[in-house]
């Protein structure tokens, strides 16, 4: 029997590294020994909320037999990165114009508040002195 061999501690410290994120995560422990090839090919992609991310050889076929279903699933991603990204434009758009609208309302109330001060009888109301105003 072959056993694989136990990892260093560098490797240990490489796997806590990119194993543990969270402090609730402490509780994972690195495996003792490497992993060791089963002779089989396998393409994995990223999680990508997609039905389908891991590809492998097995006894229903070769890995190559399955690489059309791969090429459709990779394009279905980068369709819906192009849709996220359109999506986030436009907000990210929509956003600038409401900021640019409320600055606008902003500097009009500024404007206004700045003649009432110059010039009440356009506002209204004219003050003739010691408090009293006609309106």
């Amino acid at each position: 029997m072959n056993v694989p061999p136990a990892l260093t501690e560098q490797e240990k410290e490489r796997w806590r590294h990119e194993n543990i994120r969270y402090s609730w995560q402490t509780q994972k422990e690195p495996p003792a020994t490497r992993g060791r090839g089963n002779g089989r090919l396998r393409l994995s992609l990223p999680d990508h909320g997609a039905a389908r991310q891991t590809w492998s050889e097995g006894r229903s076929g070769a890995l190559e037999e399955r690489l059309a279903a791969v090429l459709e699933e990779l394009a279905r991603r980068a369709e819906a990165d192009d849709r996220r990204a359109e999506e986030w434009a436009r907000a990210e758009a929509e956003r600038r114009r409401l900021e640019e609208e409320r600055r606008e309302r902003e500097r009009i109330a500024r404007i206004e508040q700045a003649r009432a001060g110059r010039h009440p009888e356009l506002c209204g109301t004219r003050e003739l002195g010691l408090g009293w105003a006609l309106v």
